[in-house]
């Protein structure tokens, strides 16, 4: 059962499997946290680039109309 969660973890993380893998509990242990701490920093991150691009994007969008509609 341990093997199987390794197993779960590298695939749902992609963290793939390579040619070294950890030998000993503890090995297995860090490399899930390892695993785990990276897919966070990611979900933790795109969220912030989208909604500053979104707001750009909008601001952006707003000038562009504005300056349509109030030609001289």
């Amino acid at each position: 059962i341990p093997m199987s969660f390794w197993f779960a973890m590298t695939t749902m993380t992609t963290v793939g499997f390579g040619d070294r893998v950890p030998q000993t509990s503890p090995g297995y242990l860090i490399g899930s946290l390892c695993a785990i701490c990276g897919v966070l920093v990611v979900a933790f991150t795109v969220p912030i680039a989208v909604n500053n691009f979104t707001f750009f994007y909008s601001y952006t969008q707003s000038r562009i109309k504005y300056h349509k509609t109030n030609k001289l």
